[in-house]
């Protein structure tokens, strides 16, 4: 599994417009093959932060999100509503469960 993690910081006066482009994005992103979840969170300390947190099963699918006219036209409008994000791809082998989290708590 493939997660990305964009964080953005919106212009302030152009706040409103990049969150409505975020769920634009958010809603179609669900539905394209290969995505496990995708979501979009705004920062309670910082309203003009804004995290998107994406699943992909692969990096092939991931791939695609990225090549797709969605994407690539929310990628267009962040250049005018806000700041240079911040990227991060990471690769999950394995997800835990709440169980083995309780075990690590453990020692």
């Amino acid at each position: 599994m493939i997660q990305a993690i964009f964080k953005i910081k919106a212009r302030p006066e152009k706040r409103k417009e990049l969150l409505q482009t975020a769920q634009a994005l958010k809603t179609a992103t669900k539905m394209e093959k290969g995505c496990i979840a995708y979501n979009v969170y705004q920062d309670p300390e910082d309203e003009n932060a804004i995290v998107f947190v994406g699943e992909w099963k692969s990096k092939k699918d991931l791939r695609l999100h990225m090549s797709s006219d969605g994407f690539g036209a929310f990628v267009g409008a962040s250049r005018i509503l806000a700041r240079n994000p911040e990227i991060a791809l990471n690769t999950i082998s394995k997800r835990e469960s709440i169980e083995d989290f309780e075990a690590f708590k453990r020692g």
